[in-house]
């Protein structure tokens, strides 16, 4: 089990459903999430990510040459900044540092990168690092949602008054082999493994929501769709099926920009509003 913790203002305001605390918009909260899910900054922030001289927004599919150097710049930079939890991170992993913190490895990123059978992928693992080390450049704009295989954790970042989203996911992560047939550096220690975070691509399907827990109240509502489902492996492999014909009408009242699908193994990003 997953778990989200998230403050309640922030989340009414995301979904687009005024906080006056009635049951009625309450449950037009509820009714949102459990069609559209939770999404990562990427879908509802609107700010531009700088990379190398130009200002480019990385989509949430882009692995083209620009994007790996982009980076890489991230990281090497990263490197350079002082603040003592970046100095301590860097100091638990060598291998990055010495890989990144080295101009001469920026056209081998690329090429390793390139080389690999999944770009999309290698790309992820070292944009998770950057996220994870709530780097200010990447983290305005991720491309992942945070959550913890840990009920307490979560429960500190909502605060008494948030609330604490229950889910799964079928996490496939890349074996350390093929970082090290690519010549690619490996992370040994994250940057703040006491939260036992686990980030998420792009956000929470709605497929993947158990229910939602509102701690000051300790209610829990359990997500909807489970109650239409025939729960079974196939579901904790691909999700609950849900119908999801009025998902962009809904989406139009949200402040999401963009939404996301899984078809097949592919990501596609759709905007919001025309």
């Amino acid at each position: 089990m997953l778990y989200r913790g998230e403050r309640l203002d922030k989340l009414y305001k995301r979904f687009g459903v005024v906080d006056d605390k009635t049951d009625y918009n309450r449950n037009e909260l509820l009714k949102r999430l459990f069609l559209i899910g939770d999404k990562a900054r990427y879908f509802y922030k609107n700010e531009i990510l700088k990379i190398n001289q130009h200002k480019r927004n990385i989509n949430l599919i882009d692995s083209d040459d620009e994007i790996i150097d982009g980076i890489f710049n991230q990281i090497a930079s990263a490197i350079k900044n002082n603040q003592p939890y970046l100095q301590n991170y860097f100091e638990h992993n060598k291998s990055i540092k010495d890989y990144f913190g080295n101009p001469k490895n920026r056209n081998l990123f690329i090429y390793s990168i390139n080389s690999t059978k999944d770009k999309f992928k290698y790309r992820n693992y070292y944009l998770t690092i950057l996220h994870q080390l709530y780097y200010i450049e990447y983290r305005n704009n991720t491309h992942f949602v945070s959550t913890s295989t840990k009920f307490s954790i979560a429960k500190k970042f909502a605060g008494k008054s948030g609330v604490v989203i229950h889910c799964w996911t079928p996490v496939i992560r890349l074996k350390r082999l093929l970082l090290k047939k690519y010549n690619l550096p490996r992370q040994i220690k994250s940057a703040f493994r006491e939260q036992f975070e686990v980030s998420l691509t792009a956000g929470i399907l709605p497929h993947y929501i158990v229910g939602i827990e509102f701690l000051e109240k300790n209610e829990f509502y359990l997500n909807s769709n489970i109650n239409e489902n025939e729960i079974n492996e196939t579901v904790f492999m691909f999700g609950l099926n849900i119908n999801q014909d009025n998902f962009f009408l809904a989406l139009q009242k949200t402040g999401f920009r963009k939404s996301f699908s899984i078809i097949g193994r592919k990501l596609i990003v759709e905007n919001a509003r025309s």
